[in-house]
């Protein structure tokens, strides 16, 4: 690690105290997603009064946490841009999938909430909501912590997201409203809000 000189200590120092490779990225990446999971956990309650209001401060938190916070830039980038899932590491990847499928899960759970609530339409699959968001979330860390300049994450978090979610909650593209085209088609209908 490129910070241990900067820590005082030699790399030697640094993996006398993990058994692998693998301890000391599962304890990196700990420090840095363990402050934020309890928030992400707490979408999916179905008691909360306002679950897309829950969902939505959880994609914040991280996003804020990624822009504000040299130590979580740093680690995304390792995890995004210089993180090889072979050998030793490979056993991560299984990790990785375990906490994206919490995280969906979660995040699922907190759309499908919002359903029952009436704050998206029934027509929204909170799979499909998750999933999207999720990878908005993904998308922008990725390109952000490779390169700061691509686009100013923390004055853009709150409207990128909110565009997203105001996406899901305005009437979607129903499948069985059909409109006649010019050529005298039918397409489906496209209403933007």
């Amino acid at each position: 690690m490129r910070d241990s000189s900067a820590a005082g200590v030699t790399r030697g120092a640094i993996y006398w105290h993990f058994r692998n490779k693998v301890d000391l990225f599962t304890a990196m990446m700990d420090r840095v997603t363990l402050p934020m999971e309890p928030m992400a956990l707490s979408a999916g309650n179905a008691a909360l009064i306002d679950p897309l209001g829950r969902v939505r401060a959880c994609a914040l938190d991280v996003l804020h946490h990624a822009a504000t916070n040299a130590r979580v830039q740093h680690v995304f980038d390792i995890v995004f841009h210089k993180c090889e899932y072979v050998g030793e590491m490979e056993t991560l990847k299984a990790r990785h999938l375990e906490c994206r499928g919490k995280c969906l899960a979660e995040i699922e759970r907190g759309f499908a909430n919002a359903i029952r609530k009436g704050q998206l339409p029934e027509s929204v699959d909170p799979r499909r909501a998750a999933v999207g968001l999720h990878a908005l979330i993904n998308g922008l860390l990725a390109n952000w912590v490779f390169d700061p300049a691509y686009h100013p994450l923390a004055e853009e978090a709150e409207k990128i997201v909110d565009s997203h979610l105001a996406g899901l909650v305005a009437e979607p593209l129903a499948a069985t409203k059909k409109t006649r085209s010019r050529t005298g088609k039918q397409t489906p209908a496209c209403r933007v809000a």
